[in-house]
């Protein structure tokens, strides 16, 4: 994508050069030139370094995107089970949330890019990157914890995302602890219970 950008800016680039070429005078000529290379070369700049950043945040980016694209779709189908769809309001809502996602990211990126990079900066980068995955991602999984009646994703999960969005401690959030662990065995064996089976049946 970023290759289709450069090569669409060079080939504008070219354009404008010939354009100054055929001005009168050599004056007249470095005039041209030189405004090509004032309203160009911010532009290529700007192009050259989200393409590097894209290189190294590439899994990130696409995640992203489809995490967005997978709410949109979530909630077109939600809505239109209601009765209440729109497209205006879904292409707004969606819209919003890729300005929101992009513009928060970019703004938290800048603000640690002075700083370099070190196991500190390493750090918040990940827990930014997460946080703003679990936006979208967020939604999706609350979706599906309704659809199944609170059956999946398990309960300490969902208590997870919540707790990671209030407190931001991406190692909590990643790490299972052994109340998780024991949940995640009741539930397993719940089915298995002789009190569970005969409450089932009555």
């Amino acid at each position: 994508m970023f290759q289709f950008i450069k090569f669409t800016f060079f080939k504008i680039y070219c354009n404008l050069l010939i354009s100054s070429e055929s001005a009168g005078d050599p004056i007249e000529r470095i005039e041209s030139f030189g405004h090509v290379l004032m309203y160009f070369a911010p532009f290529a700049f700007i192009v050259g370094v989200l393409g590097l950043w894209y290189e190294g945040n590439k899994v990130f980016t696409l995640s992203a995107a489809g995490f967005v694209f997978g709410n949109a779709i979530i909630g077109l189908v939600a809505h239109f089970m209601r009765g209440d769809f729109n497209w205006e309001t879904f292409l707004t809502k969606t819209m919003k949330m890729v300005v929101i996602i992009a513009g928060v990211y970019f703004v938290l990126e800048l603000i640690i890019s002075p700083i370099g990079d070190n196991q500190i900066t390493d750090g918040f980068r990940s827990t930014i990157q997460v946080s703003t995955l679990l936006w979208p991602g967020g939604k999706i999984l609350k979706n599906f914890f309704i659809w199944s009646g609170g059956e999946h994703p398990p309960k300490w999960v969902m208590d997870k995302l919540y707790n990671f969005k209030n407190n931001g401690d991406l190692n909590a959030f990643l790490n299972k602890s052994e109340r998780d662990e024991h949940l995640d065995y009741e539930n397993e064996n719940r089915d298995e219970s002789p009190r569970y089976n005969k409450n089932n049946r009555r």
